[in-house]
């Protein structure tokens, strides 16, 4: 039942290499206003733009071939060109449906269940209303979606498990200590673990983060704008020192934490235990630090075998969620179809509207001159009498709008009226 004109066209990180994905991600996150004029049979569309996926969503008055259809991207990403071809996937009809609706439910993420699309996918909607591109088919799906997404989050448990290494290592630092808020951070790296570390940390509001790097201006980069300490690595005494927690992410090939420094830091505060976290390969803490009392080290064999649990919990909360997609979808193919059959029904109430005007108009012209309360009785029963003519054929179509018959029906409605349909039924 979903028009085949619904388009979905983009790349995302099962098809295309970072470095695209990391180009297209600078482009604007808004379609170019004048892709309507050199693609004239896109009649609505909507663009979804995050650091692992470029997604055009598209509604089409004419079908679309393939090759048109990767050209509606090309349009967009002109600097790109054919470099960008090998990547682009094409969904249509109720194919690209399910896809957004995957996609706001975080089914089809770099990591199941995310909750960052769904917000993203909220953002991409509202930019596209505010441009005006978003008629009346996008905001059918987008809601569609977006209610999708929320049900996914709010009645499936697949948000719920952590779905990183370091959110793996946030919750096992907030069961050994209750809650973080008043805790001293200390993340010691600023390559890609270490930047994860810290979105998850301030994703969960900790502020309290100091970083220590080898080029203290990569560390700064991280720590602007949250307030916390930046440390050289020969400074790392000092920093570990300060610290009730500790995530190590670095390429280090020797352990940056040995016994003795770790050692000395204890010696310093004999009353407050240290919980180190080792996140990389090969390790940055010394695993004899364990030996000394007060010091908990959680490593990576630790935290991945927490992980695995963990994403086997999230997939077993596919097929509920899937389950709410399929309903979503049910709901959005009648939206859809209702919308298909409206243009009939306001070019049926059109006509009837217009010819019900000219009538009138030619019997006041035999009449003459007629008081203000004829002509009010006049003009109802002319009203009246197209309303209870169209009533009937018109609740017809609105309960056939989700039939076999569908297309037929309008197309019959269509030739015996000879109706010019209104302008919106380019939009559906």
């Amino acid at each position: 039942m979903i028009p085949a004109q619904i388009l979905c066209i983009g790349v995302n990180h099962e098809t295309a290499p970072l470095a695209v994905r990391e180009t297209m991600a600078c482009a604007p996150t808004v379609a170019d206003p004048v892709l309507g004029k050199q693609c004239p049979h896109i009649d609505e569309w909507v663009m979804l733009s995050t650091c692992n996926r470029v997604e055009m969503y598209i509604a089409t008055s004419q079908e679309t071939p393939m090759n048109a259809s990767r050209d509606i991207l090309l349009t967009h990403f002109r600097d790109l060109g054919d470099e960008l071809l090998p990547y682009i996937y094409v969904h249509r009809g109720e194919a690209a449906i399910d896809h957004l609706l995957r996609v706001a439910a975080g089914l089809d993420s770099l990591v199941l269940g995310e909750p960052q699309i769904l917000g993203q996918v909220n953002r991409a909607f509202g930019r596209a209303q505010e441009q005006g591109t978003a008629g009346p088919v996008m905001r059918a799906l987008f809601r569609s979606a977006l209610a999708a997404g929320k049900r996914v989050r709010n009645e499936t448990g697949i948000g719920r498990n952590p779905a990183s290494v370091p959110s793996v290592a946030i919750n096992q630092a907030r069961a050994a200590l209750g809650t973080l808020r008043d805790r001293s951070i200390l993340l010691v790296g600023a390559g890609a673990m270490a930047q994860t570390a810290i979105k998850a940390l301030r994703a969960r509001n900790y502020e309290a983060i100091n970083i220590a790097n080898r080029t203290p201006a990569h560390a700064q980069a991280l720590a602007d704008g949250w307030g916390g300490k930046v440390f050289a690595l020969d400074e790392l005494d000092a920093a570990v020192a300060g610290a009730d927690i500790v995530f190590c992410a670095t390429h280090a090939r020797q352990p940056l934490l040995d016994r003795e420094l770790v050692a000395r830091v204890v010696e310093q505060r004999p009353e407050r235990p240290l919980l180190l976290f080792d996140l990389a390969a090969p390790r940055n803490v010394d695993p004899a630090v364990e030996e000394l009392a007060g010091v908990t080290l959680v490593d990576m064999d630790r935290l991945r075998a927490e992980l695995d649990d963990s994403l086997v919990a999230r997939r077993r909360e596919i097929p509920a969620a899937e389950a709410i997609i399929a309903e979503e979808i049910a709901w959005l193919n009648e939206r859809l179809a209702e919308l298909a059959m409206r243009p009939v029904i306001a070019g049926l109430r059109q006509k009837a509207e217009s010819i019900r005007r000219r009538e009138l108009a030619r019997t006041l012209r035999h009449l003459g001159e007629v008081d203000p309360e004829t002509f009010s009785h006049i003009d109802h029963l002319s009203q009246a009498l197209v309303n209870q003519l169209l009533h009937e054929p018109t609740r017809h179509l609105r309960e056939e709008a989700n039939g076999d018959s569908r297309d037929s029906l309008a197309e019959t409605v269509r030739a015996l009226f000879n109706l010019e349909l209104p302008e919106e039924s380019a939009s559906v």
